[in-house]
């Protein structure tokens, strides 16, 4: 079958099936034999699928070198060569929505964080939320630590290892995204869930309040819309 058959089965799969109830959600392969997700035949699915609203998780496939298969190398090492090579085309998904990589370790996070940030040059204009969380990473860590200029390129962090008011901040980005990163919607790579804490989030150190669970604007303490998101 061609890359083009094969992208366009994948339409018509979708199509047939997004209006039963039974189906929750979407899946698909991030390697093995399937097409490259930056081929341009998938382009029609990603219009769909983003216009529609759906979350599409990809999974890692094994590796089709037939050479790693008596070894058990196909999970081994496919699973993560595929897992960098579907990271690699985070700039291409991007361009539909948020795009959120599910990390195995925090270091492979910040390595997929830093090869995604890699290909996205630094906003020109710094929003306000943006850099009062940026300022809370810098009093927290210090200048140099690499979250802040990652935010500076849309990309944030989202792992067990960073302190709740900075997770918590970072999930407040992601929510607003279309308000401190209007053109280039941010991905995101963690390590686990998105929850974080009670909201609103009070700092046991600092004792500052952080932005609460809505998609409204955070305003004086308080939130302009509730309707809830990430629930």
């Amino acid at each position: 079958m061609g890359e083009w058959s094969r992208a366009n089965w994948s339409l018509d799969e979708y199509t047939r099936l997004r209006d039963e109830e039974p189906w929750a959600g979407l899946t698909a392969s991030a390697g093995g034999g399937s097409v490259s997700l930056a081929d341009p035949a998938l382009a029609p699915l990603w219009k769909v699928l983003d216009e529609d609203g759906r979350t599409l998780l990809l999974h890692p496939g094994t590796s089709p070198d037939p050479r790693l298969t008596p070894f058990y190398l196909s999970n081994l090492l496919g699973n993560p060569a595929e897992t960098a090579l579907a990271a690699a085309t985070a700039s291409v998904l991007a361009d539909r929505g948020q795009t959120i990589t599910l990390a195995q370790r925090p270091d492979f996070a910040w390595s997929i964080a830093r090869q995604v940030a890699d290909d996205r040059a630094d906003m020109t204009e710094v929003g306000e939320d943006l850099r009062a969380v940026q300022n809370v990473v810098e009093e927290e860590f210090g200048a140099d630590f690499p979250l802040s200029g990652l935010l500076a390129e849309g990309v944030g962090i989202h792992h067990r290892g960073l302190p709740d008011d900075i997770r918590v901040l970072t999930e407040y980005l992601m929510e607003i995204w279309p308000t401190w990163c209007p053109r280039r919607p941010p991905p995101r790579v963690s390590t686990s869930p998105w929850r974080t804490s009670s909201w609103p989030h009070t700092s046991s150190r600092t004792g500052r309040t952080s932005p609460p669970r809505t998609s409204g604007t955070w305003q004086g303490g308080r939130a302009v819309s509730s309707r809830a998101r990430w629930a």
